[in-house]
């Protein structure tokens, strides 16, 4: 059966029966034959003879993130959560709630803090700590070290180390109270109690919570250094008195008894270091005795290592002691070849030997050496036209406890 031909320009659904349904309708605006509207491209190069056409390339879609870039992007963002965290732990949590004033209390908490100008509700963690320390160990005297201590979360605690007079140094008719590093406590008029009486230093600092300052470096650095190792061996508040007044010749009192001479400022450590075994040291088998008195020279102490010690006499309260290793014992006299008492119990005077004092002969010669009036040794002193010649116990106090000997090694016990 030939197909059915269908007139051009008509509906091809025209004239056809449907049965329950009605004939489609064509889209609003557009006739049986409307179609969108074709897209203009762009007019392209003139194609000339065997040239392809112009093809437009591909879009691209994005790209996804690699392995290092996926990983990078998630420590960044927990590193900015933890930015944010810790600023507000820092202004809502560390608040200040409690301030404590501890150590020793040489001042009032009220004094303290009102320096330190501290405050309830502040931010623990940007109180400042250096400027409140330095503020209180400068205004207030005796506070020899102050520390500011941060105990989070909401804690301040600011401990006190006390200032001790260790020493009285003379300065312009008055004393000046310091620390044993140096810290100027006080001003008196009289040496403090029970403290080493420093003289023949000029200090140019003389106000309370300074520290000592001179002119001269080198006896600034020799009373620093003396004072230091007298604390650390706890011998200074056995030391009565210093005399500072020749760097050459520096002079240091044991209990007003025994008289250090420790020369010039060299190596001043080593040889307090010397005194100490001679004179505290429980270990020392050749230790001088308690209630012994005389002249411990320690001035060659650094260059023999040996240090020698003369029994006698000793005048705390004069520029330059004397004693001798021939001195009568007490309540026996003394020796008046020349009609003078007491002449011949200058032994040392202010000279010092071109050796340490190492034997007991060596002493005795030393005391020979000085007055030809005296003769120390086994035969006594003899007490010229007085008629009365000691025998050994003359020479005793000279001899008998220590015999002026000191071992070549350092006092070790």
């Amino acid at each position: 059966m030939p197909a059915k031909k269908r007139p051009s320009g008509r509906d091809p659904l025209a004239g056809e029966t449907f049965i329950g349904i009605s004939a489609p309708s064509h889209p609003q605006g557009r006739g049986p034959q409307a179609r969108p509207p074709a897209r203009k491209r762009p007019p392209g190069p003139p194609q000339g003879p065997g040239r392809p056409p112009r093809r437009e390339p591909p879009r691209k879609g994005r790209k996804p993130l690699g392995k290092t870039a996926r990983r990078v992007t998630l420590l960044l963002a927990v590193l900015a959560m933890a930015a944010v965290t810790a600023l507000l732990c820092v202004f809502l949590l560390f608040k200040v709630a409690d301030i404590q004033v501890t150590g020793d209390l040489v001042y009032s908490q009220e004094e303290v803090l009102a320096l330190c100008d501290y405050a309830l509700g502040d931010n623990l963690l940007f109180a400042p700590t250096q400027s409140q320390e330095e503020r209180l160990e400068s205004q207030l005297p005796y506070v020899e070290d102050a520390e500011v201590i941060k105990h989070f979360p909401n804690t301040l605690e600011i401990r006190i180390t006390a200032a001790q007079t260790a020493a009285s140094v003379s300065s312009g008719g008055g004393w000046l109270y310091v620390s044993s590093q140096g810290k100027i406590l006080e001003l008196g008029a009289e040496p403090a109690a029970a403290t080493m009486q420093v003289t023949g230093f000029a200090s140019t600092a003389t106000q309370p919570g300074q520290y000592l300052q001179a002119e001269d470096a080198t006896a600034l650095s020799a009373l620093q250094e003396i004072l230091t190792a007298l604390t650390d061996r706890e011998m200074i508040t056995q030391c009565t008195r210093l005399d500072l007044t020749d760097l050459y010749d520096i002079r240091l009192w044991y209990q007003d008894r025994v008289e250090c001479k420790l020369g010039s400022t060299a190596e001043l450590t080593y040889k307090l270091d010397f005194a100490y075994d001679a004179l505290i040291n429980p270990t020392t088998e050749n230790r001088i005795g308690d209630k012994e008195t005389g002249v411990l020279d320690l001035s060659y102490a650094a260059d023999a290592h040996k240090a020698g010690f003369e029994a006698g006499p000793v005048d705390p309260a004069g520029s330059a002691s004397s004693a001798t290793a021939s001195s009568t014992p007490e309540g026996e006299g003394t020796d008046t070849t020349d009609g003078t008492a007491g002449e011949t119990s200058g032994g040392r005077g202010d000279d010092i030997p071109d050796s340490p004092f190492t034997t007991g002969d060596s002493a005795a010669t030393a005391s020979d050496s000085t007055d030809p009036g005296t003769a120390a040794g086994d035969s006594g002193s003899d007490s010229g036209d007085s008629g009365s010649n000691q025998d050994d116990s003359g020479s005793e106090t000279g001899t008998t406890d220590r015999g002026g000997a000191i071992p070549d090694a350092p006092f070790t016990g």
